[in-house]
C-alpha cells in the first residue's frame, strides 16, 4: 500500500511535467531486475507501478500513464546512461526505484540536469538528502543518518526497545502504529 501511494504521488509529480503537449506520462522503473537486489524492487516494483497506474484509472491529467522498466545491472554508469536516454530520447517524465546509493547519486545528477522527477525508494545514503540534495528528488527511504541516530537512541533506552517488541507481539498491533506513537512521544519531549 505504501508503494502504491508513493507511485500515485510520482504519477502526479510526473504529470505536471508532461503538460507541455506530450502524449503520455511516462514513468521509468529503473531497478535491479535480475541481480542480488532484485527482491528490494525489481520485477515487483515494475508490477506495483503498473498496478498503481491502473488503480489511478490509467490516466493522469487526461493523459495515459505508461510504465517502462530497465535493468540497471547494479552499475552507476549503466543507470546514468539509461536515465539520460529515457529523458532525452524516450520522453520519460520521472524515474523510480534506483536501489543502490551509487546508482541513486548518478541518476540524481542526470535528473537534476534534466529537471526531471526522481523518486528514490531503496537507496539510503544521507548524501542523497544532504550534500547531493536535489530539488527534483523525493527520497522515500530512511537515510544512514536517521538509522544511526535511531539506533543510538534505542541503545540508550533498552526498556523502550523491550516495550516496542512486547507491543509488536500483541495481537492486532501494527508496527506503523507503534512507530507513530514513538515519534509523537519523542517530538513532545523535544518541543
Amino acid at each position: 500500500m505504501r508503494l502504491i501511494s508513493m507511485l500515485i504521488m510520482l504519477i502526479t509529480l510526473a504529470g505536471t511535467q508532461a503538460l507541455a503537449g506530450e502524449k503520455a506520462i511516462r514513468i521509468g522503473v529503473l531497478g535491479d531486475q535480475s541481480g542480488v537486489y532484485s527482491d528490494l524492487g525489481g520485477p515487483g516494483a515494475v508490477l506495483a507501478a503498473q498496478m498503481a497506474a491502473d488503480d489511478y484509472g490509467g490516466k493522469a491529467l487526461g493523459k495515459p500513464i505508461e510504465i517502462i522498466s530497465a535493468d540497471l545491472l547494479n552499475k552507476p554508469d549503466v543507470a546514468a546512461a539509461i536515465a539520460g536516454r529515457w529523458y532525452d530520447v524516450e520522453g520519460v517524465d520521472a524515474i523510480t526505484d534506483v536501489p543502490l546509493t551509487s546508482v541513486a547519486l548518478a541518476v540524481q545528477n542526470i535528473s537534476r540536469e534534466k529537471k526531471k522527477v526522481l523518486l528514490i525508494t531503496a537507496a539510503a545514503s544521507a548524501d542523497l538528502t544532504g550534500k547531493a540534495c536535489s530539488p527534483y528528488t523525493v527520497h522515500w527511504m530512511d537515510d544512514t543518518s536517521a538509522l544511526s541516530v535511531g539506533t543510538a537512541r534505542a541503545k540508550k533506552t533498552p526498556a523502550t526497545v523491550e516495550r516496542i517488541v512486547a507491543m509488536a507481539l500483541m495481537p492486532g498491533t501494527r508496527l506503523a502504529d507503534i512507530r507513530d506513537r514513538a515519534l509523537l512521544r519523542s517530538a513532545s519531549r523535544h518541543a
